[in-house]
């Protein structure tokens, strides 16, 4: 079924993502000084140096991208029961859920780079590249693979069902 990997990949990043829209739309509670800071207080050193669009209230962007991981996440744990179900309606979930992934990660870099980069441009090099690029390009790289995957599985899968070709 779905190779043990890609079961990671999906049963870690569901913790990570929803971890992450919790914080978004849970604010301002969730930030410096609120009643769950303890619970996102990495965000404070991420937003004072790497994005803060995060600490931003009024920035309506990250508060729909927060409520699409919820969205990412359903389709992420379906496929997850799906294929402890041996469903090959898992190779699906599976690809829909990577492809939200991805396009809602590049999504993110375009509304931030189309906007002048005015959230990241402040950044210190590294922080900007090593946290701002390099680990959420993860995001990009990861999924699209899976999403790769899970599309041929599923090709593989119909061709094999497709009745053959008449002369």
């Amino acid at each position: 079924m779905l190779p043990f990997s890609i079961k990671i990949w999906l049963a870690v990043t569901s913790v990570v993502v929803l971890w992450d829209a919790g914080y978004i739309l849970n604010r301002p509670e969730s930030m410096a000084g609120g009643s769950l800071e303890w619970v996102w207080f990495p965000y404070v050193d991420y937003i004072k140096n790497v994005d803060p669009r995060y600490g931003d209230l009024t920035d309506g962007f990250v508060i729909a991208q927060a409520r699409m991981n919820i969205v990412e996440v359903f389709f992420q744990l379906s496929a997850l029961y799906l294929a402890s179900r041996k469903s090959t309606a898992a190779y699906v979930a599976t690809l829909v859920g990577a492809v939200m992934t991805c396009s809602k990660t590049v999504l993110y870099f375009l509304v931030e780079w189309d906007g002048g980069m005015k959230y990241t441009k402040t950044s210190k090099p590294f922080d900007f590249w090593f946290y701002g690029i390099f680990l959420n390009g993860l995001w990009i790289v990861v999924p699209g693979l899976i999403a790769l995957w899970a599309a041929s599985t599923i090709n593989r899968l119909l061709a094999k069902k497709s009745p053959a070709k008449q002369n």
